[in-house]
Parts: structure tokens; C-alpha cells; sequence
């Protein structure tokens, strides 16, 4: 049996607004799919909240200063800044004997939360939670006491060093694990969909069957596939718009 969830399982990080009208209408029109199979999973999701609000920006600084443990053990299970494909498919394999998930957990000492984007909110909202004792943050998460104690220490001991002996993680900022804790609970959501439909380098739609442009149709963003390929850069998408948009616009005005 694969103890991993399947993809299809997941929830999403887009508004309830984005259902695809746009890329079925344009394959109706014979319009080139490109990677509509290829997504991209953001490993800071949280259940506990719509989508990716403000606990899932304040994640990024529980990944850069705090851990993640596996809730089944108290144990760190991978290199929290590592390329979200491997932080999302680690997360996802913290399932129970049957497969259903047993959340990991990260969290971070309260000099973390200091002037840090998401923060107040994701506290104000209850999805980042404070604990006063590792046994209370232990006990709401059902994580084994003695071994978040070692762990918590163990990492406490290689910020010291300067070093993460166990799975190499970059150490730029050292902050020592200390009560109080603020946590949150972490499974990857949907993010991106690295596909879409088809285009030239005029923002010209591609058409299934003569593959070459659709007469007057163009096309320009996020709605559009392979312009990234397998794999994407963060807080592209507005540059993604942006680029093919106004090449979209010269296009269309030298045809009209």
C-alpha cells in the first residue's frame, strides 16, 4: 500500500472565485492543453486555515528560525527550507498505519514572532497557538514528551555549533528553541498549476489540431502553460502577467 496521500486529495490555496471557466472554455475552442497535469504544493499550508492566509507567510519564518517534528515521534523528519516538492512529499508521508494523516507540527521561540509578517494575525485567528511549557505544546499535539525534549535540545546543541548534522540546513539566522513556543500545524496544500493552455512567443493560442495560432486569440498569464516548465520561482506571477501581457497587446494591435 502507499502510505503517501494522493495528490487529489489535497486542498488549495486559490480563492473559492478560481474554478477554470476560462481554460475549459479555451480547450472547447481547440485550444493547446500544456502541463495540465504538473502542480506545484506549498509545504507551508496549514489545515487550519482557508486557503494560504497569514499563518502560512509567518510559516516561512517558523521554517527559517524554529522546526518541524513529526507529530507521531517529536522528531525533525527533513530539512525545513528545503525545495517545497521535498518539504510537501516529507510532510505527506506522516500518515497512521491506516493512511490518514497525523499533521506534523513546527514551531519557534517568541523572539521569532517579533515585527514578523503574519504573525499578529495568524495568533489573532488561533492558527499559530502559544505554548508556555514543551509539555503543554507536547500534550496539544500528541507528541511524545522525552523525545520533543531531546529533540528541542539536540537542536539547541547544533545552533550553538553552527551546524544542522542531520539533514544540512542552512543555519544564517540562530535562534535557541525556548519556552514560550508558538506553533502551528503544517500539510501541504495545491498551490500552483505549472499548466495551461498553449502559446507562442507573441502570446498567440496554439490550436490542438494544426498546431499553429488560433486566428485573433491570445493569451497571457497564469491561464497559460509551460512558460515556467516543470518547475516555478516564487512571486512570478505578476511578472508572468505583466511580460506576456504587453507582448499579448502589441500582438493584438499589429493585427487588427
Amino acid at each position: 500500500m502507499n502510505s503517501t496521500p494522493q495528490y487529489s486529495t489535497l486542498e488549495s490555496t486559490s480563492q473559492k472565485g478560481a474554478t477554470s471557466e476560462s481554460v475549459r472554455m479555451l480547450l472547447g475552442l481547440g485550444a493547446m492543453p500544456v502541463l495540465l497535469d504538473i502542480y506545484q504544493v506549498g509545504p507551508w499550508a496549514t489545515p487550519d486555515e482557508f486557503g494560504a492566509g497569514a499563518a502560512s507567510i509567518f510559516a516561512d519564518y517558523i521554517f527559517a528560525e524554529g522546526i518541524m517534528v513529526d507529530a507521531r515521534n517529536g522528531k525533525r523528519f527533513v530539512n525545513e527550507l528545503a525545495s517545497r516538492r521535498e518539504r510537501s512529499e516529507a510532510e505527506m508521508k506522516c500518515v497512521d498505519q491506516q493512511g490518514k494523516p497525523v499533521m506534523p507540527f513546527g514551531f519557534c521561540s517568541e523572539k521569532t514572532t517579533v515585527n514578523r509578517p503574519g504573525f499578529k494575525a495568524s495568533f489573532r485567528e488561533g492558527t499559530v497557538k502559544k505554548f508556555d511549557t514543551v509539555e503543554a505544546l507536547a500534550k496539544f499535539y500528541g507528541a511524545p514528551l522525552e523525545p520533543l525534549k531531546q529533540q528541542i535540545a539536540e537542536w539547541n546543541k547544533m545552533v550553538a555549533a553552527g551546524k544542522d548534522e542531520l539533514f544540512g540546513r542552512p543555519l544564517d539566522r540562530r535562534v535557541e528553541l525556548k519556552a514560550p513556543f508558538y506553533a502551528m500545524r503544517f500539510w501541504p496544500k495545491l498551490h500552483y498549476c505549472m499548466g495551461g493552455i498553449g502559446i507562442n512567443d507573441q502570446a498567440q493560442v496554439i490550436s490542438t489540431k494544426t498546431c499553429k495560432p488560433i486566428p485573433r486569440l491570445y493569451a497571457a498569464g497564469e491561464i497559460t502553460g509551460g512558460v515556467h516548465g516543470l518547475d516555478r520561482l516564487g512571486s512570478c506571477s505578476s511578472t508572468d502577467c505583466l511580460a506576456m501581457g504587453r507582448i499579448a497587446g502589441r500582438s493584438v494591435a499589429a493585427n487588427l
